[in-house]
This record gives C-alpha cells, structure tokens and sequence, in this order.
C-alpha cells in the first residue's frame, strides 16, 4: 500500500470515529418502556395503534413515540386527533413513562376526568389535552408540573372555579383553557410574580364574570389575550397598560363598559365587540415611551396626535357597542389595517377619508350607524376591499359623477342600502367589478380575522389561533339575514332603500 493510500484510509478512519462519536446509532428503547406503552395503548382497544404498533420492532420506532437517543427513554407521545375512546386510568401505563416531556393527546375523544397520577410526569414541558370529553375540575397535581410550558385544555367541558393555583408555576409560557365551563371571578394569587413567563392566554367561552383584575398586569411577558365570550363586567383596568409586549386583545361578548384606553392603540388586533363601550381615549404622552403609569384622557373618539396614530393595526373591530361622536380620521399610516367594523353603534359626522391610505384593507362595515357623508367614491382605487356595507346611515347624494371613476374592480359584496342615495345609474356602472362575476375558488373559506400564536419549541409545531369571523346584516328575497360568518365565495349588492332613479335595462 503506498503512503498516500495508507494516509487517506487513516482519514477515513477517523472521520468515521468522530462521525460515530458525534452521532451515535439510537438505542433501543428499554424493555419497561415498551411494555409501559403496550400497557397504555391496550387499556384503549379500539385504538389503530393497537395495530400499527409491532411488538417485535423498537418501540422508539412507533408511529407517535419519540426516545432520547442516549438513553432510550420514551420522550414524547404524540397521538393527535387519534380516537382512544374511553378516559385515562389512574394506574394506567402512561403515568409510568416519567422521562415524558410533551404528551399529546388532542382530539382524541378522551372522557371521564384527568387522574391525579398525571402529576407522576414531572418532566413534562408541553401537555394538550385539548378537543377532548374531558369533565371536572384543572385536578391540583398539574401544580406538580414545575417544568411545563405549554398546557392546552381548551374545548372541553371542565367546570368548577378559576384554576388560580395553576399560575403559579413561573415556566408556563401558553395556556389554553377557552370552551369549558369554568365559572365565577378570574383572580389570581397573590404570590403570582412578574416574573412569569406567560406569553399566551386563553380564557374565551367560559362563564368566568367579575372585573378584569388588575392583577393580570403581573404577567409582564403576555402578548396575546382572549377572555371573550364570557360575562366579565365593569371597565378594562388602566393597569394592562403595563403589558408592553401585548399585541393582540380579544374582549368582545362580555358586558364590559366605560371607555376603551388609548393605550390600546400599539396593538395589532382589538376585537372588542357585543359589549357595552361607549367611548375611546387617548394617551397623553407618546405611545413609543417604554415606560408605564400614562396618564389618561377620556375622550370619545377624539382625533389623537401624530404619534398616535394606528401605525400597528392589522384589525379594528368596534361592532356592537355604545360608542358615540365622530369617527376619528387616524388612518394616514395605517397601512396594515386589513379589517375596519365600527357597525352597530351611535357614531356619526363623516366617513374618515384617511382610510384611502390602507392599501391592505379589505374588510369594511359601518353599518347601523349616523354617519353623515357623501358615497366614498375614492375608495374604489384600493382593489383589496372585497366587502364594503355602509347600510342604514345618513350617506347622501349621487352614487355615480361622470368624471369620477367608479373603481371597486376587487368588491365582492356591497350593501348601501337604508340611506338616502339619489340620481341616475348608468348601464356600465357595474362593468368594472371584475370579482362580482367571477368565482374566487374560496368556497369553503370565510372572511376572518386570523390571530395566531406559534410555540417554537413545540415538538408538532402547530399553530394555536383564534378566529373572529366577520359578520354582516343583509336583506334576501325580503328577509333580513344576519350572515354570522361571510363566505369569500359570496356575491351580493344591495341598493335598496334609497331614492335611485331611471329606467331599468
């Protein structure tokens, strides 16, 4: 063997050691883990794992089952929207799998209650039981879990008081308890820190009622709340003005009332409808100060200063309050507003001609209101709007100027309907409105407002959003309709009621 041969097979030598040294081959797992599983996935015999599990293979090779590969332990399972059928056992298999850090059992028709025994599994980092039958009270052993970050129970039928306890463990970072039956005031204890990590929390159709806390302050790190459709009262507490990480805030189907404060305005997305709102306020000091304690002044729908202005918005939704006075004309910058719902309140004075800025915007609803102004015809430039409903106000005047252009080229649906609308259309008034005679291929999809939250060390990597879905008032074949969710498929103009003259082609 010459040198140069010999010097290349030494390389190779050693590249494979440090190779094999770097990425060791997995173990297989050990013989009490797989026996666990096989223990655990029998106790539910209408399982497809039953099946699909061999017992002759690696464990750490079953479908849903990750092991570390030092130490052939089981550290995930992960069976979503598989259907187990029955309730967790107490001495079930499961609880003896303790090197667990995330277990996922989303949609997996689970019943009865979670045992104590879920406690054992004190290395859990990310536990979804979500979209399940699970009944009675959060049990007090999930306060066992120090490391867990990530708990979903949303969207099953547990009742009983606020889980207060529950947050007091400083590692959760997402907590999803929306759709159950928790009922009475949200408090927290008072040994909960600002230290807390808590960046997700979901609280939505409950029967939670009582005060906002001010104590929801403390969790100095939220960036997206939802506490709607519950029956919380009184104002919103001046105190989340010290969430400067907040982004987005879901209030809407409450009793809450008083004024929205203006501090609200950093945020992306407001949905603050069905509830009893009857003015916005302003901040006295720049939005951009990082520090806390403003000071506030209540204003309705006063015109804020420059540096207020709703840069950040994506989504503003007003729809069913007590709000009063004009609307604001705040949306020079608000180049991302993609949805405006001001509709079923007491506003009046004019259409804010500043939304000809929002070159994304195609969401827009101000009916029922007293909006008093001539047909936004500089609206029809921005393509995006796919849904303009400006029924039942005071808008006036001719709906077509022949030196104007009638644009609109991407509407969808139009309702003006219930105003006092006059003059002439003429044949080619439509032509323009491309979308109106055109399938959009979205026949399945619905206009929404898409709130989003992405847990980066979530092993699936899913994301957990809320949806509020736009909604409107229409007459068909005589009948007013409420169309509690619009489909983008939809097609629909709606000129009636108002004093539109000519002869019909």
């Amino acid at each position: 063997m010459t040198r140069s041969h010999c010097f290349c097979f030494t390389t190779l030598y050693f590249f494979l050691l440090i190779h094999t040294l770097a990425f060791p081959p997995p173990h297989f797992c050990k013989q009490d883990q797989r026996d666990a599983l096989l223990e655990f996935i029998g106790e539910f015999p209408t399982s497809e794992y039953t099946s699909w599990w061999d017992k002759s293979s690696d464990c750490c090779l079953w479908s849903g089952i990750s092991c570390n590969q030092t130490s052939g332990q089981v550290i995930s399972l992960h069976l979503l929207d598989t259907l187990l059928n029955s309730s967790l056992k107490t001495n079930s298999g499961l609880f003896r799998l303790q090197s667990l850090s995330h277990l996922l059992l989303r949609g997996c028709n689970l019943q009865g209650e979670i045992p104590s025994s879920l406690g054992n599994l004190t290395r859990l980092e990310a536990l979804d039981l979500s979209d399940n039958h699970l009944v009675g009270e959060v049990p007090t052993s999930l306060g066992d879990l120090n490391k867990l970050r990530s708990l979903s129970l949303g969207s099953n039928s547990f009742f009983g008081p606020f889980p207060k306890s529950l947050f007091l463990n400083p590692s959760l970072e997402y907590v999803d308890l929306g759709g159950n039956q928790f009922t009475g005031p949200l408090e927290f204890v008072n040994s909960t820190s600002s230290s807390s990590k808590l960046q997700y929390l979901n609280l939505g159709d409950n029967r939670l009622d009582g005060p906002i806390p001010e104590s929801i302050s403390n969790f100095i790190h939220l960036r997206q709340l939802f506490i709607n459709h519950n029956n919380f009262s009184g104002s919103i507490p001046r105190s989340i003005s010290k969430l400067v990480k907040l982004r987005n805030i879901h209030l809407s189907n409450n009793m809450l009332k008083g004024e929205v404060p203006g501090f609200l305005w950093r945020l992306t997305r407001m949905v603050f409808s069905h509830n009893y709102f009857t003015s916005f306020g302003i901040s006295s000091k720049k939005t951009t100060d990082s520090n806390v304690g403003f000071e506030f002044k209540f204003i309705p729908w006063t015109t804020p200063p420059l540096d207020m202005q709703a840069k950040t918005v994506k989504d503003l939704i007003l729809r069913n309050n007590s709000f009063s006075g004009v609307i604001p004309d705040i949306f020079a910058d608000a180049t991302k507003l993609q949805s405006f719902d001001v509709s079923r309140n007491h506003l009046e004075g004019s259409f804010p001609k500043s939304l000809i800025n929002c070159k994304a915007l195609q969401f827009v609803n101000v009916e029922n209101n007293r909006i008093k102004d001539e047909f936004p015809f500089w609206l029809g430039s921005l393509s995006s709007i796919h849904v303009l409903i400006l029924r039942s106000n005071l808008f006036y005047g001719p709906l077509y100027h022949p030196y104007m252009s009638i644009g609109f080229e991407g509407l969808r649906v139009m309702d003006i309907s219930l105003n006092d609308f006059t003059g002439t259309l003429p044949p080619h008034y439509f032509s323009n409105w491309r979308e109106m005679t055109t399938s959009s291929g979205e026949s399945d999809q619905y206009y929404f407002t898409f709130i989003g939250y992405n847990a980066p060390w979530n092993i699936y990597g899913f994301i957990s959003y809320e949806s509020v879905y736009h909604s409107m008032e229409m007459v068909n074949k005589g009948v007013e309709m409420n169309f509690e969710r619009i489909l983008k498929d939809f097609r629909a103009i709606d000129f009636s009621g108002n004093r539109i003259s000519g002869k019909n082609s």
